[in-house]
């Protein structure tokens, strides 16, 4: 994909003198305007990399559906672990507090890179050498190959990690976006091309390895290289943030992944593999836009001294968020009875009602996942550990419980227990660590959840009278542009401020269409909450 010129030379000028300020620790704060224009920056090209990457990705879940069996998925879905373990390690103990420092120097940065050689190479071994004592009786010896098999993961983390922060502190998310983008393009060439000749899940693996490859040079590319060097001082100050950042992150990790694990021994392989399917479509791929939203946010908010601004603009990321992502997961919910034989092939057929439960969990951890770029932001990972804890062990609780009675009651528990964690997210997390409002989920998710009532009720009905007359392609596109217009009219009814938003985000990542006049400065007003402008939310 081609960069604009003058947006390359821009971004790269920008990237070179920040990067000289945090070598001698005379890095300044950005400015109001500079932040807000980074954030759209940013949602621009991730919007497009991330777009092109999710298209890709789907498109080669596809194809393996059709190559590799549900068995060798459900293997798979318990084994995948380790890859997020290997990221979570890297960014939290390592980025997260390089991202978060309000001056930085080049001692910071030799002994980040140190640490993640040390971790690294440490943790790769760990999962190579000792973790299939572990796995081979719990989940079988075809599964624990799949956890060696992923062990150099760790290693590439560890490499990746220290650039791959300066650019998120510098806010030159066109670069992030562009590499991970053709990763993602590896990933799913690897994995398909290794799938063909039958490697099953281990060509997925194989794939996963390639693409963080290919994203590692895109990192590595972008910055000048640090040396590692041992700083007594600086890697203290780097752990004192990073080290309760990782005990949060190893608690989400576990509370991401500890599903699976607890499937993988109440159930046979074969059910793993649709939960894998039904969790994947309903809930993993709006985390992963989200999660898009999320790695904005957290530089964005580090950057914003203020902490009301901070608040106020908090408030119209998550509901944009909202807005776009809840009618996606609606739609879902409407057409999978039609989408997903048509798309994945009949043998998936058992996912469909499981996926359409996951995807009210969907709509919870999508919202949810924006706790954590807040928390952090504010200097309180302490906080997020305690709770990340707590709900991860009530969670593997309900998984275990709820697995004795088969598939279907393991979703519906999910789903439950997802929509009653955001619920607490708000009510004891956010509003003691930063003072969000009791009810701010209300203005959060009200006026996407009135806009998806009537989308729902309108495209289910269109799918079922349109289903015995028209081929499903026909029936799909029918229905969904039905349930869309009903979706779009009942948002500008019921939220001008949450339209607006929406509008406004359109406008600006997308500088080809054409422009209203503003009626606000670009100041403070800017970035207040749509509410505050226009009187109503």
């Amino acid at each position: 994909m081609a960069i604009a010129p003058s947006e390359t030379v821009s971004e790269a000028a920008c990237g070179d003198a920040r990067a000289d300020a945090a070598m001698d620790g005379s890095e300044q704060s950005l400015s109001n305007h500079e932040v807000r224009e980074a954030t759209f920056r940013g949602v621009r090209w991730f919007g497009l990399t991330q777009g092109f990457d999710q298209a890709i990705s789907v498109l080669a879940a596809v194809v393996l559906a059709r190559l590799v069996s549900p068995a060798e998925f459900g293997r798979l879905a318990i084994a995948i672990v380790v890859s997020e373990f290997a990221l979570m390690f890297a960014n939290e103990t390592i980025g997260t507090p390089l991202v978060q420092r309000a001056g930085l120097t080049r001692e910071h940065l030799e002994s980040a890179t140190l640490l993640g050689l040390m971790l690294g190479v440490g943790m790769a071994l760990l999962t190579l050498l000792v973790v299939p004592f572990v796995t081979t009786p719990l989940f079988g010896a075809r599964t624990s190959e799949l956890f060696r098999l992923f062990a150099p993961a760790f290693a590439v983390a560890g490499v990746s990690i220290v650039p791959q922060a300066r650019l998120q502190r510098e806010l030159r998310f066109p670069r992030i976006g562009m590499a991970e983008f053709a990763g993602g393009l590896v990933s799913a060439l690897v994995s398909v091309g290794l799938a063909i000749p039958g490697l099953g899940a281990k060509a997925y693996v194989l794939g996963v390895l390639a693409g963080q490859i290919v994203v590692m040079a895109g990192y590595i590319s972008a910055e000048s290289f640090v040396w590692p060097r041992w700083h007594s001082k600086q890697m203290r100050e780097i752990l004192g943030f990073g080290v309760p950042a990782s005990a949060a992150g190893f608690a989400g990790v576990w509370y991401r992944n500890i599903d699976y694990l607890i499937l993988g021994v109440r159930l046979p392989a074969i059910g793993v593999g649709f939960y894998y399917r039904a969790f994947t479509i309903g809930v993993e791929y709006e985390r992963r836009l989200s999660g898009i939203v999320a790695r904005i946010a957290f530089p964005v908010f580090t950057r914003t001294e203020d902490s009301a601004r901070r608040l106020a603009l908090r408030l119209r990321i998550v509901r944009t968020n909202v807005v776009l992502v809840y009618p996606m997961l609606t739609l879902f919910i409407a057409l999978a009875p039609t989408l997903m034989p048509w798309v994945f092939g009949a043998r998936w057929a058992p996912a469909v009602l499981p996926a359409q439960i996951l995807a009210v969990a969907g709509m919870a951890s999508c919202v949810r996942n924006l706790t954590s770029p807040s928390v952090l932001a504010a200097g309180r990972p302490r906080a997020m550990f305690v709770f990340s804890l707590v709900e991860t062990v009530l969670y593997g609780a309900t998984v275990w419980v709820a697995g004795a009675y088969g598939l279907t009651v393991v979703c519906i528990c999910v789903s439950g227990f997802q929509v009653v964690s955001l619920v607490l997210a708000y009510t004891v997390l956010l509003h003691s660590a930063i003072g969000v409002p009791r009810t701010q989920i209300f203005r959060d998710l009200g006026p996407a959840l009135c806009a998806s009532a009537p989308m729902l009720a309108v495209t289910m009905a269109v799918r079922v009278s349109l289903s015995t007359e028209l081929p499903r392609p026909a029936v799909l596109v029918i229905a969904g542009l039905a349930g869309g217009t009903a979706y779009l009219l009942a948002l500008r009814a019921l939220s001008g401020g949450a339209w607006d938003d929406v509008a406004m985000l359109i406008r600006r990542v997308a500088p080809f269409l054409p422009r209203r006049a503003r009626s606000v400065p670009v100041s403070g007003a800017a970035l207040a909450p749509a509410s505050a402008q226009r009187g109503s939310s």
